[in-house]
């Protein structure tokens, strides 16, 4: 049975100015479940990060998963209000799209698809 989730693709900035961004992440919700039940996950390639800014710290970014899962499950703020916090923490060198919408019986199954889809694309 499918179930409706609501994801956000996590963007690094390195540059406010020129505010370019490269998707590194998702974010994905059950709709009408409490926040606990984010799943985080992050790229395991970092080297289009690292063709945009040679000096990311690609150690603190992929260890952000599990920061992200601990803020989750002890916060009692809404998944919208919990991007904003984000940002504001990473002064907006980590930006949240706007939430949107998926169908899915298989959290798994369904991260798996937006990673290949709108993170992990395959470069020639």
């Amino acid at each position: 049975m499918e179930t409706l989730w609501q994801f956000r693709i996590l963007r690094y900035v390195p540059d406010s100015v020129r505010n370019e961004p490269i998707n590194i992440g998702i974010l994905l919700c059950e709709v009408g479940r409490g926040i606990e039940t984010v799943h985080v996950r992050l790229t395991s390639n970092w080297k289009r990060v690292l063709c945009i800014d040679p000096d990311a710290d690609v150690h603190l970014l992929s260890n952000l998963s599990d920061e992200f899962r601990q803020l989750f499950a002890t916060s009692d703020k809404t998944f919208a209000q919990l991007g904003t916090l984000l940002e504001q923490q990473f002064d907006n060198s980590l930006q949240l799209s706007g939430e949107k919408a998926t169908k899915a019986a298989d959290p798994e199954a369904e991260m798996n698809r937006l990673m290949a889809l709108l993170v992990d694309t395959v470069s020639t």
